[in-house]
């Protein structure tokens, strides 16, 4: 039912064909293309210098980390920055994850059905494994891993990898405890039998076809309150899924409900998630990014509410479609995307480029008032110096009436033109 839901999950893969139609265009809006502008001209009026790492320095010469990032988490500018260190550790849990899963499902399964049981199945594996014990000591291993590695390279030293572990165990601890809750919430529903209850409530009153526009909307409100995604998952599918089968035509009808119910529940899960503040993923993010979380939450929210509209306008409309229509109307929702950023998206590049034009053409016209400026004082100047000639010497009628020895009058035989108002001060 999961992997049949995938394609009716809209919000999700609207949003990562939005993010590469962005990445694609260059073109953004609203505060995103504002960021974008404060960044391109803080880069081209102050470009940073190599040695800072991109970080601001500091009064002594040193380096300070970004606004609102914890210092503990920063890397060291001073110590070299391999890949290695940080694919090898993560290369390592994955593997360990994978073996674990395939070793220990195996092993189950052979002690459950016995040894002359049919060669196992992908699918019998994955339900007899034991997958929290395996991800438990995989992420250990990867730990042990990375801490070895920091410690050999003198990266790091053994104190300082203890306090990084810590903080970053703290930074995880409230999505930790949002599931935590959210688990126990969800097994009260449970033994409380509050899905067959609110089935039996609104089963009959309410159509199959609305009930996944529905639990996108609650899906979202209750991810976005909570700020997990896979809490508001656990709180609403043991509410949602007996309410999207009950009273339905057909089994087959009521297979298309349940799935397109599924993929509501996620897509409003992730909605909430991507848009929470107090979402761990979004802190996360934040924090690798060296961004301010509030200014992370601002810029992408009207991204997200696009999208957002976008994808609970086609789970209103798959619940009156079959469940093939579902990759139509993804092709459709891209195609009312690269609409929406090609009439609203200005690229920043081209905007910096159109204000330097601008800032030019003004500079032209001040030059030009400027020169006005001074042509006009320079006239106004040889006017007062042919006014100054005629009353020293008179120079029109004395000329002839000097004798030969007689002094020329300080303006003669000299002709006035358009002098510059430094000249004319001179």
């Amino acid at each position: 039912v999961l992997v049949r839901a995938i394609p009716s999950s809209f919000y999700p893969i609207l949003a990562v064909c939005f993010a590469g139609l962005l990445a694609f265009t260059g073109k953004d809006f609203g505060p995103m293309l504002h960021a974008e502008r404060r960044s391109l001209h803080k880069h081209s009026s102050q470009p940073p210098s190599p040695k800072s790492n991109g970080m601001a320095a500091n009064g002594s010469g040193g380096t300070t980390v970004a606004e609102g990032v914890d210092p503990l988490l920063e890397p060291d500018p001073d110590k070299p920055a391999r890949w290695i260190n940080a694919v090898l550790p993560i290369l390592c849990m994955v593997c360990s994850m994978l073996g674990g899963i395939w070793s220990g499902g195996y092993e189950n399964y052979r002690l459950e059905v016995g040894d002359d049981a049919p060669v196992p199945k992908l699918v019998d594996i994955l339900v007899h494994a034991d997958a929290t014990k395996v991800l438990v000591w995989a992420s250990l291993l990867s730990v042990v891993v990375a801490v070895f590695l920091s410690i050999v390279q003198s990266i790091l030293t053994l104190q300082g990898c203890m306090d990084a572990f810590i903080r970053g165990i703290e930074t995880v601890t409230v999505g930790l405890l949002t599931l935590v809750l959210a688990r126990g919430v969800g097994d009260m529903s449970e033994r409380l039998q509050i899905g067959p209850f609110a089935s039996s409530v609104v089963g009959e009153s309410l159509s199959g076809s609305l009930i996944p526009g529905i639990c996108f909307m609650v899906s979202a409100f209750v991810s976005l309150a909570s700020g997990s995604s896979w809490g508001a998952m656990v709180l609403l599918f043991p509410i949602a899924l007996p309410i999207s089968i009950r009273e339905q035509d057909s089994l087959e009808t009521a297979g298309q409900v349940l799935i397109h119910t599924v993929g509501a529940v996620i897509s409003g899960s992730l909605l909430g998630d991507h848009v929470s503040p107090i979402s761990d993923t979004t802190v996360l993010s934040a924090l690798s990014s060296s961004c301010e979380l509030e200014a992370h939450v601002k810029t992408q929210a009207p991204y997200a509410l696009i999208v957002a509209t976008v994808a609970f306008v086609l789970t209103c409309l798959i619940g009156y479609m079959p469940e093939w229509a579902a990759f139509p109307l993804i092709l459709f929702g891209v195609l009312i995307l690269a609409l929406v950023i090609h009439f609203l998206g200005t690229e920043a590049s081209a905007d910096q480029g159109s204000l330097r034009n601008r800032q030019n053409e003004a500079a032209s016209i001040s030059d030009r008032l400027r020169n006005g400026v001074k042509n006009v004082m320079s006239r106004k100047i040889s006017g007062r110096y042919n006014e100054q000639a005629h009353l020293v010497g008179g120079v029109d009628d004395q000329e002839d009436r000097m004798p030969d020895h007689a002094p020329a009058p300080p303006f003669a035989g000299i002709e006035l033109t358009e002098v510059g108002v430094g000249d004319a001060k001179a």
